[in-house]
């Protein structure tokens, strides 16, 4: 499943909260986490999204051909039941 959400209007450390909380509380079903950044009033949320956020579930970081998006590719959550 795909989800999205969108930084815009965002200041930097706002844009990181919102995108950490929301991969923390992300459920397991969503495999792609669409991240709208922007482009046209300058680079530093796609900078944010494209190299300085880290986070577990992150696996692959697309660039699409849209400069003002980038797809994150999602892990599946592990949860902590042992049998």
């Amino acid at each position: 499943m795909r989800k999205t959400i969108d930084l815009h209007g965002c200041l930097t450390s706002q844009a990181k909260a919102y995108l950490l909380k929301t991969l923390d509380t992300c459920p397991s079903s969503v495999s792609e986490l669409v991240v709208i950044h922007g482009s046209n009033h300058g680079d530093k949320l796609a900078q944010l999204v494209r190299k300085q956020i880290k986070h577990p579930r992150i696996s692959k970081i697309f660039l699409t051909m849209n400069p003002g998006e980038t797809i994150l590719e999602l892990k599946a959550v592990k949860t902590g039941i042992k049998k």
